[in-house]
């Protein structure tokens, strides 16, 4: 029910944003550090799953660490959204 709830709230959210207002991001050099942080604690938790999976022939801890594989990659593409949001400060006349 809690997840149920805060996807609605998100969804909400962003469709408030969509129609009303434009939404602001503020990116900093900890949005940066927070994201890879995000991707080296998953990296790690990956390979020592795949690793244990493999030992133990299981299927389970290898679809978590496929899991993981996929964090990486979501928290990658926000690092070029972040990105994207610098290069529109810094080349105003841009659009992305």
């Amino acid at each position: 029910m809690l997840l149920l709830a805060t996807c609605a709230w998100i969804a909400r959210e962003a469709i408030h944003r969509l129609l009303h207002h434009r939404g602001e991001v503020e990116v900093t050099l900890w949005s940066f550090a927070v994201m890879l942080t995000s991707i080296a604690i998953d990296a790690s938790r990956s390979r020592v799953l795949l690793r244990t999976a493999r030992k133990y022939n299981s299927q389970a801890l290898e679809a978590d660490a496929l899991h993981f594989q996929t964090d990486i990659w979501s928290s990658a593409v926000v690092i070029l959204g972040l990105i994207a949001v610098k290069a529109g400060e810094w080349f105003p006349g841009w659009r992305f």
